[in-house]
């Protein structure tokens, strides 16, 4: 028996269409801790070579995966603010960012040529800072410790995360302060009401505090005029 053609178009398997903003989204998704070209070509479904059409290497995947993170950043408005309430605002956006967002902190710690968008951000909150009456040299040192402050803050609560997910390692502490609490009451009971306290509202009362800190030191700061 004769085969008799089908006449059917041969299956090239053409890729996919991709555009440089859906390499960026997957590499978003990644995440900058753990951004790779390998984990990002792996996501959109193409080879590292097939990434490079979109992007020169990993150090220009991060940066634009950056600048998507900035347009992401909350910006406070600085009307209705004095300036405290105004560096409280700056933290709450920065810990959003960091908690949705793993990495961010590490990138923003070394930001380097391709860093616009970024810089951008933090001179409006410095330029909004000096509107609300503080001096420039105050502004850039009280943004960066409220950053700072936040970014910890984000560090200890995925670390205090990540062992009490970790059958071997989580409670380990709480355990031994338990098994010996007659001998410290004051940690013991402490620690057991803490433990209730919601992570947003602890974060926020220790970030009133620091920065009513910041703003009465100001005065004694190593700048200060002597």
């Amino acid at each position: 028996m004769l085969d008799v053609p089908t006449n059917r178009p041969t299956q090239r398997g053409r890729p996919p269409s991709l555009s440089q903003d859906q390499v960026v989204a997957a590499a978003v998704e990644v995440g900058l801790r753990d951004l790779t070209l390998q984990a990002v070509a792996d996501r959109v479904g193409v080879s590292i070579p097939g990434l490079y059409r979109y992007v020169e290497d990993r150090s220009h995947l991060e940066a634009l995966v950056g600048d998507a993170l900035a347009a992401r950043f909350t910006v406070p408005e600085r009307d209705g603010h004095d300036a405290a309430s105004y560096l409280v605002q700056i933290g709450h956006s920065v810990r959003s960012l960091a908690l949705a967002h793993d990495g961010v902190s590490d990138y923003l710690q070394r930001l380097g040529d391709h860093s616009s968008s970024w810089l951008a951000i933090i001179e409006q909150c410095d330029q909004s800072l000096v509107a609300l009456g503080v001096e420039e040299t105050d502004a850039v040192a009280l943004g960066s410790a409220v950053a700072n402050f936040a970014f910890a803050s984000v560090e200890r609560q995925r670390q205090a995360e990540r062992t009490a997910a970790d059958g071997r390692l989580g409670g380990r502490f709480t355990d031994a302060v338990a098994a010996v609490a007659n001998e410290l009451p004051v940690l013991h009971r402490g620690m057991q009401t803490l433990a209730e306290v919601n992570p947003d509202e602890y974060f926020g009362w220790s970030l009133d505090c620091f920065v009513r800190g910041l703003m009465g030191g100001l005065q004694d700061s190593p700048w200060a005029p002597r």
